[in-house]
This record gives structure tokens, sequence and C-alpha cells, in this order.
């Protein structure tokens, strides 16, 4: 389902005219864009609970940030850190830095079956074709955690990132 879930998600993302100047006719590059979208794909979905730039503080401090995307859906929680990193700027921990923020707001999931998932969506392309999509995702369920990604080229990718990163993570919820 993730796959398919990237395919699809790229397929409409890489349809959009994103463009890096304000001015430009086209929508500008930014969260927003993926923001929107996913909004639009919950608000079709029913039985659905949806929150978009969610102010709380994170999991293990009392330090306050802000989730971008929260999800559930019956018994399944969703918490999504999306990002927009130029090609230039990007690092080797840029997916693990997002997976990390979004598992800091896991306080604000009260589901059985939890997802944790880095977006990054990357700007400063030319065209469409150009455009890269990357997803991690951190999966904590009964049977276990999981860790699974899609890196730009479509192929399974965890960036570096294995089971460890969600240490402790159940043991404080």
């Amino acid at each position: 389902h993730f796959k398919n879930f990237y395919d699809r998600f790229k397929e409409v993302i890489c349809t959009v005219r994103l463009v890096d100047d304000k001015n430009a006719e086209g929508v500008f590059a930014n969260e927003d864009i993926v923001h929107s979208l996913l909004n639009y794909i919950a608000l079709q979905t029913q039985h659905t609970t949806l929150g978009s730039e969610l102010y709380t503080t994170k999991l293990h401090s009392k330090q306050k940030g802000r989730a971008d995307i929260k999800i559930t859906h019956k018994d399944v929680g969703v918490i999504m850190e999306i990002k927009c990193v130029p090609v230039s700027d990007r690092s080797d921990s840029h997916m693990k830095e997002a997976l990390e923020q979004a598992m800091s707001y896991g306080n604000l999931l009260d589901t059985n079956k939890n997802l944790f998932i880095a977006i990054n969506v990357e700007r400063g392309t030319r065209t469409s074709e150009e455009r890269t999509i990357e997803l991690l995702c951190a999966s904590v369920v009964s049977d276990g955690q999981h860790v699974f990604g899609i890196n730009a080229s479509g192929f399974n990718d965890t960036f570096g990132v294995d089971n460890s990163i969600m240490k402790g993570f159940t043991d404080c919820r």
C-alpha cells in the first residue's frame, strides 16, 4: 500500500507547476501544496479526523512544536512531517530528521496503529519530470515496529534509518 501511495502522490504532485519565484505563474513551492493535497484526500474519506499545523508539546520534552498533519481513521493514526528541501541543500540526514520530528508529536495520537511519515517534495527543479518525491515511514503496531521508505528513484530505501529510531517511543506513550 505504501508504494501505491507513493506512486499516486508523485503522479499528482508532478502535474503541479511548482515555482520558486513568488511572482511566477504556478504554485509557489513550499509545504502548503502538500498540505492542500492531503487535506483534499482526507476530506473525501469518511470517518476520518484531520488536523493541519497543530500546536502541541513535543513527546519526551516540554518543548513546543507544530505537527504538520495529523490524520486518524478508526484505529490508525498518522503524523506527517512535510519538507520541500532544494537539491543543493539536501543532506543524507534530511529524511531522518523529518521522521524524528514527526515522531516527536506522537502524543497527539491515541490509536493502536501509528504511522509517522516524512515526505520531501523537492523544489528547485526546472520541470515536473525532474522533481523527486521521497517518503520515509516508521510504523508502530502491535506486531512490532518497522521502518520503510522510498527514495527519489522510486526504490525501497530507509535513508540509513533502522528500527532503533523508535527506541523508547512505545515506553513513553
